[in-house]
């Protein structure tokens, strides 16, 4: 798949959010009276996890339409390996390294905790085991389980019954609204927000924005998903809470997540943009391109804000952790994950495509000799 300018500025601006975040910055500015509470939904730690949910949706269809598009089916065996060695090496290097700490009894994480962050059902778990250090882990377990079920669904869909695609995104959309009502009780004992299915809809939103894109590109994004109004829109559904106030039942979140689907459609039309041009500012564009690792990483030397027990030694103080992660995650992306992303290339359609093209470019020379 050809790179798409201007996401890696998206994935830098969602992981500063999460690690601005957690480094408590928010409740600091309260005090000195240059913050409002109204603004946090926007610019929180969570904001960011769901811009990153509508980059997985929309990255993730789109890579599986080019496949299709390609070479007529999706090979979901080079999925899934794709994934596995996008994700499994770090995730399981930082999980461990927390057991490690807790073993030498300086995490303060509960034992049961590693269960659920080892099996990807971290987003499930009772609020009575919930690990700081740990929790930036359900939204790596809300990826997994869309990424088990979703090409399956595409694959099964996509040539004969395209239309069941949008209307399963669609359904997750509004179920995850029903659902929180309906669950509402539960919010005592577990974080209901972060469930695979009211969580996940951001994600289902970024693979509408996909499906939209490829059911419009034999004849060109129109007007309105290209256009400025589509930018501006975009910033309404982003910023609606500001003017609006939040909407119950995660539904401002819905349409954030909106926003974001439809920026996503206006930079990939508008790749010689001038907002294109800064989200690829080299240094911001640096960290999109290390977000993963900065994610897994700021968990480890952060944990999910400043807030320690009292048998808690690790993580290190705020300053500490920051200046440690901004060292770490890079060398970590360099020597650790590179080596990964290398060998999960040779399993990208891709690499069969130029395997294809020096196999024909082999016997046609063999013929000519």
């Amino acid at each position: 798949m050809e790179k798409i300018k201007g996401l890696d500025g998206i994935r830098a601006i969602a992981v500063i959010l999460v690690i601005i975040s957690h480094l408590g910055f928010y409740p600091k500015l309260t005090e000195l009276g240059l913050w409002t509470p109204s603004l946090l939904p926007v610019f929180s730690g969570l904001a960011g996890v769901h811009i990153f949910f509508v980059l997985s949706g929309f990255l993730i269809t789109h890579l599986l339409v080019t496949e299709h598009a390609n070479k007529g089916r999706v090979s979901l065996r080079d999925f899934y390996i794709r994934r596995a060695l996008r994700i499994l090496p770090l995730y399981l290097l930082v999980v461990t390294l927390v057991g490690i700490m807790e073993l030498a009894g300086e995490a303060g994480t509960r034992p049961v905790s590693f269960l659920y962050a080892y099996t990807f059902t971290f987003n499930m778990m009772p609020k009575e085991h919930y690990s700081a250090i740990l929790g930036h882990t359900w939204s790596l377990a809300v990826e997994e389980h869309f990424y088990l079920v979703w090409p399956l669904l595409f694959s099964l869909f996509f040539l004969r019954r395209k239309a069941l695609l949008f209307v399963v995104c669609s359904a997750v959309v509004a179920v995850s609204i029903w659902l929180q009502v309906v669950i509402e009780p539960l919010r005592t004992h577990y974080f209901v927000e972060r469930w695979s299915l009211p969580a996940g809809s951001s994600i289902s939103i970024g693979a509408l924005a996909a499906l939209l894109l490829s059911a419009t590109r034999q004849r060109g994004l129109n007007g309105a998903l290209a256009g400025s109004g589509a930018l501006l829109l975009s910033g309404v559904l982003y910023f609606h809470g500001l003017l609006i106030g939040e909407l119950p039942w995660g539904a401002s979140g819905q349409l954030r997540a909106l926003g974001v689907a439809l920026l996503l459609l206006w930079i990939f039309a508008n790749q010689g943009s001038g907002l294109v041009r800064v989200l690829e500012f080299r240094p911001l564009a640096y960290i999109g391109a290390i977000s993963y690792g900065l994610y897994m990483w700021q968990g480890f030397f952060l944990s999910t804000g400043p807030g320690r027990s009292a048998s808690q030694t690790w993580p290190p103080d705020s300053a500490t952790g920051l200046v440690l992660l901004l060292l770490v995650a890079p060398l970590s992306y360099h020597a650790f994950e590179k080596p990964f992303l290398r060998l999960k290339g040779r399993f990208s359609h891709r690499a069969e495509k130029k395997a294809f093209i020096s196999q024909m470019d082999s016997i046609q020379q063999q013929r000519t000799l």
